[in-house]
């Protein structure tokens, strides 16, 4: 989405990014002006800069109750539940849960029903390759040595391998480069 703002001198344009592990908007000299990480329940771990009402899950959070409206409902992140039940009653038993408890595999946009999310990761991210290429840039600018331009670069190439722990049968995901780096 981008926007423009009046300033006494001119426009002064910004830009939003909105990705599954990333949320932030720069202006566009690419200087980030915020930047937050969630928690897979959506607590706030790090924010930087510029309070933004656009938070989890690309939707807007209230700054005084720190609830989350994802449009049909609240949602409170530091509980991990919904405040109103499910209307639906789609979300099995506990018809305050959030994602059937379990935000990793579904997500829940608009409040009314889980659905299983798919992530991007790796060289499908939406002009990765352009932010890699434009780090690369500023790395050799402050002189950085080539290998770890080369892995800023590569970086954006990693692939997503599954592991299975043979004694629980969890499964979790690593991410790796064509290195074997993770």
């Amino acid at each position: 989405m981008l926007y423009s703002e009046k300033e006494e001198s001119g426009t002064t344009e910004r830009r939003y990014i909105l990705e599954n592990e990333y949320l932030g908007h720069e202006d566009l000299g690419r200087d980030i002006e915020t930047y937050q990480e969630y928690s897979a329940f959506g607590e706030r771990i790090v924010s930087e800069g510029a309070f933004s009402r656009l938070g989890y899950n690309s939707q807007t959070e209230d700054e005084l109750t720190g609830l989350t409206y994802l449009r049909a409902r609240y949602y409170n992140p530091a509980t991990g539940r919904l405040t109103q039940e499910d209307v639906i009653y789609d979300d099995g038993f506990n018809l305050y849960a959030y994602c059937d408890s379990n935000p990793v595999i579904y997500c829940d946009p608009s409040g009314f029903a889980r659905l299983k999310c798919e992530y991007k990761a790796g060289n499908k991210t939406a002009r990765g390759r352009e932010y890699s290429k434009h780090a690369a840039e500023r790395a050799n600018e402050r002189g950085f040595d080539s290998q770890i331009i080369d892995s800023i670069i590569d970086n954006n190439y990693k692939s997503r391998v599954k592991e299975i722990d043979k004694l629980t049968g969890q499964i979790t995901w690593r991410y790796q480069d064509k290195r074997g780096n993770t």
